[in-house]
């Protein structure tokens, strides 16, 4: 599921969100930031160091779906080490996660 994802109304970044874990309403993709990303200020961990715990709150929206209810939003910046960024959005309340996934391999897999 492509979604962008904001901070304080700026875009941030973009991710194509995956079904990760289900029983969780856990999704997570690669992070692609825009120039208004600050990795001191918006990443949740740096090079595998969580930072101390923040109270900023991530917006992800999705053209199709619009803003989607999470129980929070976290990226993870490993560019200065591995060279990618992942996204990880948690407490994706049903029935939305099985809207927004149902067609996915991963879900129909935790269907079975």
């Amino acid at each position: 599921m492509k979604v962008d994802i904001l901070y304080e109304n700026k875009l941030i970044g973009h991710s194509d969100l995956d079904c990760v874990d289900p029983s969780m309403g856990v999704a997570a993709g690669p992070f692609q930031p825009t120039a208004d990303y600050v990795r001191d200020l918006h990443a949740s961990a740096i090079d595998g160091v969580y930072q101390e715990r923040r109270t900023i709150q991530l917006i992800v929206r999705s053209a199709e779906f619009g803003e989607i209810d999470s129980e929070g939003t976290g990226i993870e910046d490993f560019s200065h080490t591995l060279g990618e960024i992942e996204v990880t959005v948690l407490g994706i309340a049903y029935p939305g996660y099985e809207t927004y996934f149902a067609h996915y391999p991963n879900y129909q897999a935790f269907k079975r």
